[in-house]
This record gives structure tokens, C-alpha cells and sequence, in this order.
């Protein structure tokens, strides 16, 4: 199963140190400010592709929503595989919120279901 995400984490929270010292820690985003994130970027965070999916690929699936202007796979730098997550930007905003919501978890092409037992 894909999962998509925003891209950006939540409101940090300043906590004292033993020292003095202040340091942020990210809070996890609730569902509303996922969607104001997204819907001010236009990027998801892809998880749980796998290794094999491809730009094309991933174009396609979330295509049906809008526009993708950009579809970025990251790979290692030592073997040059894909490392299992993308980023898809929309031309449109509320695209990618769409996406978002009908995309909480979808079966990629190709991709074992893993609702199935083996």
C-alpha cells in the first residue's frame, strides 16, 4: 500500500533544557493542518512505493487529481535505487489536497496487496 503525506511537519513547541538551553520539537500535524500545508505547496510526500515504481508511474496514479508538475523519486547515492518514497507537486494546490484525501493508502501498480495473506 502507498501512503501519501504532507511535506511539512507541525508547529514546534520550545521546551526548556537542564541547562537553559531552549530546543524545538516538532508536534505531529493534525488532519487540518495537513491539508493547509499541502494546499499551500502542492507537494505530497509519497510512502511506501515500491523499489521499481517509476516518474511515469507515479504520474499516472496521482494524475487523475490534476495536474503533476514534478515527480521526484530519491535514490541511494551508493547503489542508485530508489529508496522506497517520492514527492509529487501539483500545478494547482487544491489538487494535491484532493489527492491527499482519496490517496490515504491506494494499491500502486505492480505492488503486492498486503491485505492478502501469503
Amino acid at each position: 500500500m502507498t501512503d501519501t503525506h504532507k511535506t511539512e511537519g507541525g508547529e514546534g513547541e520550545e521546551k526548556e533544557e537542564e541547562e537553559g538551553e531552549k530546543e524545538t520539537e516538532k508536534k505531529p500535524a493534525a488532519a487540518g493542518e495537513e491539508e493547509e500545508d499541502v494546499g499551500s505547496s502542492g507537494r505530497l510526500f509519497v510512502l511506501n512505493l515500491p523499489y521499481t515504481a517509476t516518474e511515469k508511474e507515479v504520474r499516472e496514479l496521482f494524475g487523475k487529481y490534476g495536474e503533476v508538475a514534478e515527480v521526484h523519486i530519491p535514490k541511494n547515492e551508493d547503489t542508485t535505487k530508489a529508496r522506497g518514497f517520492a514527492y509529487a507537486t501539483y500545478t494547482f494546490p487544491e489538487h494535491a489536497v484532493t489527492a491527499m484525501q482519496k490517496n490515504r493508502s491506494v494499491d500502486f501498480p505492480g505492488q503486492a496487496d498486503s491485505s492478502q495473506s501469503g
